[in-house]
């Protein structure tokens, strides 16, 4: 993480504030060997990424009091896939979609790009992307 908080090319630095996508508040425990205060001389802005929307207002307090400043945040909520009762088809196409369609099968993996709507699974849940992002290795 060190690289990261040095790195003038890192846009924002996205500290995960859970661990299953389901928590009702926040979580702040420091872990990875990687402190709070190691934010404190980044030219990343810090966009923590939390559940619900409804928490960032304690993640921008608690941050604040440690000096460090937010500038918004990742939602990234656990959500559960339920076929539609009576799916309808699409027509065909002659022309390939140039996006591809989520999967639910998808593993979660490091150094991968996830666009808005993909579906991944972590530790035997299943998570939406929100936000477009490519994923690090929390290391």
């Amino acid at each position: 993480m060190t690289a990261f908080f040095a790195d003038k090319n890192i846009d924002y630095l996205s500290p995960q504030l859970h661990t299953q996508g389901i928590e009702a508040q926040n979580d702040f425990t420091e872990n990875m060997g990687v402190k709070w205060a190691d934010y404190a001389n980044t030219n990343a802005a810090i966009i923590p990424s939390i559940v619900q929307a409804n928490l960032y207002q304690n993640a921008r307090d608690y941050f604040q009091k440690l000096g460090l400043n937010t500038k918004g945040f990742i939602q990234w909520s656990q959500t559960t896939s339920t076929p539609a009762p009576n799916p309808i088809p699409s027509p065909p196409s002659s022309t390939p979609s140039l996006t591809p369609s989520p999967t639910s099968n998808s593993t979660w993996e490091i150094n991968k790009h996830y666009n808005v709507g993909d579906l991944v699974t972590y530790n035997s849940k299943q998570y939406k992307c929100l936000q477009e992002h490519d994923s690090v290795d929390p290391n």
